[in-house]
């Protein structure tokens, strides 16, 4: 499939900046390999030499993920913000859905918008109140939004779980899970 994806915005003098990825998914001999096709710089205008490489190869069981406890950390598009308009979580989350996943969700305000601009997603996930009581129960920690108190993770046992870190900010040598995908 072909997905698009929004990265981390920042500032730029007074101008919000999106990047925004093109990426490329092919399911080869049970593995899938996400590369980046195409990326652009939205809000900036003219941009010649933005170059953007994502990649990551992430296992497929026999069974995919079916019946799984997924745990999705961060709602919000960025931290500290109720938005959702721009949010990866919802394209994550229906694609967890759709691998036959159980998916919970924590994010520490956001919750309330998201189920406004995705009700549908919302009837299918439950939503934790405790995301480290949550992490118990999940068997893979998809970390979306890079919340300061998610940084805490560092502190709990992680050692039989996977974590896919979407925007690079844990240090996969002190994370200590069983698998660090970023």
């Amino acid at each position: 499939g072909r997905y698009k994806y929004t990265v981390t915005s920042f500032k730029v003098f007074q101008l919000d900046i999106n990047p925004v990825v093109s990426i490329a998914v092919e399911n080869k001999d049970g593995i899938l390999k996400m590369s980046a096709l195409e990326s652009t710089l939205d809000g900036l205008g003219i941009v010649d030499d933005f170059n953007l490489i994502l990649k990551a190869n992430l296992e497929a069981t026999d069974i995919g993920l079916e019946g799984e406890n997924v745990l999705v950390l961060g709602l919000a598009f960025k931290p500290d913000t109720d938005d959702v308009r721009d949010t990866t979580s919802s394209p994550i989350i229906r694609d967890l859905l759709e691998s036959g996943a159980k998916v919970t969700a924590h994010d520490p305000i956001s919750r309330d918008n998201f189920r406004a601009f995705f009700p549908e997603i919302s009837k299918e996930i439950d939503f934790a109140d405790s995301w480290k009581r949550a992490v118990e129960n999940a068997k893979i920690i998809v970390l979306v939004t890079c919340w300061m108190e998610y940084m805490d993770i560092y502190e709990l046992d992680l050692s039989e779980k996977t974590i896919f870190d979407c925007r690079s900010s844990l240090n996969p040598e002190k994370v200590g899970a069983k698998r660090y995908l970023s």
